[in-house]
């Protein structure tokens, strides 16, 4: 938790007003990213419990678990988050204005390559490094009042009219949090195993976060990078999809597609990045949509889960803004009646 101190020297980041308006539109995608965190497994099977380790009980695992895309990961991973910190270390030390900020543009732009996988995979650690809460609790003073974490809590005061003048203590403070966080996950990553399936998860929510909330300027400051930042996401996919493509059987003739889908809204995003000129509708239609529609292709060349999960957006649903994108039954009991026309 985050000190009072250090949340009035740094103030939450009003969102321009374009993103605002589109608050009302993502709420959607809000409730739907919670039932994708809340039905994807861990990367990370938790300790057998003493009946499946019983000798005559049997376990079938829900994913099929890949060693060598595994340790693939790893490395994009470790080196992700080896740059990441680096740049928080270097932002820590600078001195001067432009080099802190320089800094800063740097450790966001490492951030934001690997946040599919932290979002999916870790998410208290992407909330470290770049989240938005609301406090809770009776007993809490502050019981809804929303706080920043990591870079929403940081970037005002780094590109904030005072060059950051009083507010070094309170940024340091937070980049050595960030730093922990990282550093923690980092340690994990000896013992992380991932399935093919689980990474085109990865990818496709990572895409679907770019489209709607990325391009919208949720999590976007006065730094004004929220499109360039968008950009960098989509590299992180596009780096999944081919880790999956190679190791997975994906004919080499939908993987080719799928790269160059990818590749292309990571350029139509860099070539625009002014964030009030942007056309976001020209991005979604003719760039996300493409997209998604190429990692629907490669998902299904590579099996789905043994056990079926309910998701909030089925597998089966190319595109998050596809009429059919969002199963509310996903949010329902497990024994509940589908809704009929009688009702």
């Amino acid at each position: 938790m985050l000190s009072t101190h250090a949340a009035t020297l740094l103030p939450m980041p009003r969102l321009p007003r374009r993103a605002r308006a589109a608050g009302t539109v993502l709420l959607g995608v809000c409730f739907g990213a919670g039932a994708w965190t809340a039905a994807r497994p861990r990367s990370v099977a938790p300790p057998p419990s003493r009946a499946a380790t019983a000798p005559n009980a049997t376990h079938a695992p829900l994913w099929r678990v890949d060693a060598a895309l595994s340790a693939r990961l790893r490395g994009s991973l470790a080196l992700g988050l080896d740059t990441l910190d680096a740049a928080l270390a270097r932002m820590a030390r600078a001195e001067r204005p432009a080099a802190r900020r320089v800094a800063y543009h740097e450790a966001r732009f490492a951030y934001k390559r690997v946040e599919g996988a932290l979002a999916y995979f870790a998410p208290p650690v992407a909330l470290a490094l770049d989240g938005t809460e609301a406090e809770e609790g009776d007993d809490n003073p502050d019981a809804g009042r929303v706080v920043t974490h990591g870079f929403p809590r940081i970037e005002p005061a780094i590109f904030g009219a005072s060059d950051g003048v009083g507010h070094g203590d309170a940024v340091a403070a937070e980049v050595a949090r960030m730093r922990l966080a990282v550093a923690r996950y980092r340690a994990t990553l000896p013992y992380f195993a991932v399935a093919d399936a689980q990474l085109l998860d990865v990818a496709r929510l990572e895409l679907a976060r770019v489209s709607t909330l990325g391009i919208a300027g949720v999590d976007a400051g006065p730094a004004g990078t929220a499109i360039r930042d968008a950009a960098a996401a989509v590299d992180g996919v596009r780096a999944v999809v081919n880790a999956v493509a190679s190791v997975a059987g994906v004919p080499a003739a939908d993987a080719r597609v799928a790269e160059a889908r990818l590749a292309d809204a990571a350029a139509y995003l860099r070539a625009h990045p002014d964030f009030d000129a942007f056309d976001r509708f020209a991005f979604v239609t003719a760039h996300a949509n493409p997209a998604f529609a190429a990692l629907a292709t490669v998902a299904a060349r590579v099996p789905a889960p043994d056990v079926p999960l309910r998701l909030a957006w089925p597998r089966g649903v190319a595109s998050v803004y596809d009429v059919r994108a969002f199963d509310p039954m996903a949010f329902a009991a497990a024994d509940a009646p589908r809704p009929s026309a009688a009702w």
